[in-house]
């Protein structure tokens, strides 16, 4: 099962989407979600996500530089990579709190659409946990980056590419 997940610096989980197989490249589930319409609509203004080398850079995401060529976009790299930490540690927390998800736990031997209620479960009981400070000892988190080959652009996407790695260049100056 290939499952999206979008969170906060606080570890809460604010979007989940458990309904495709693991053969299912990231960002087609991405193109695929609410989220992504909501993004596209410019309901979040001038906020944007932070995303691994999978997805392309994009008004509403930014990504780290496949080429970094200079020391500020090198930084800016580094930083990227620290703030996207919360991901895998959320991650962390999620699969040690419930070690059904965990695959030190084996498979779960459900239907895939009872397995992804499971996981859905777990988010929200994570979460209820999260903001209730019920504490859980975080392990290692699992690296769960795949090197697939990046699927053509979503037709809606496909007008905001110089605008968006302009975007990611005004960060980097500005910032790094």
């Amino acid at each position: 099962m290939n499952i999206q997940v979008i969170c906060n610096g606080s570890y809460i989980i604010t979007d989940l989407i458990a309904r495709y197989p693991g053969s299912t490249h990231d960002s087609y589930i991405f193109h695929q979600s609410g989220i992504h319409t909501r993004l596209l609509a410019g309901e979040f203004g001038e906020g944007y996500l932070l995303g691994d080398s999978a997805y392309t850079v994009r008004t509403y995401m930014t990504t780290p530089y496949l080429n970094p060529a200079t020391p500020a976009e090198r930084r800016f790299d580094s930083a990227h990579r620290a703030s996207r930490n919360v991901v895998e540690r959320t991650f962390g927390l999620l699969k040690s709190r419930f070690r059904c998800i965990h695959k030190s736990g084996g498979a779960l031997q459900y239907s895939p659409e009872t397995t992804c209620k499971i996981v859905a479960t777990c988010a929200i009981l994570h979460n209820i946990a999260t903001t209730r400070g019920i504490p859980k000892e975080l392990t290692e988190p699992d690296s769960d980056e795949d090197d697939d080959p990046i699927p053509p652009l979503h037709p809606a996407d496909r007008t905001s590419a110089a605008e968006s790695r302009q975007r990611r260049a005004d960060i980097t100056k500005n910032h790094f």
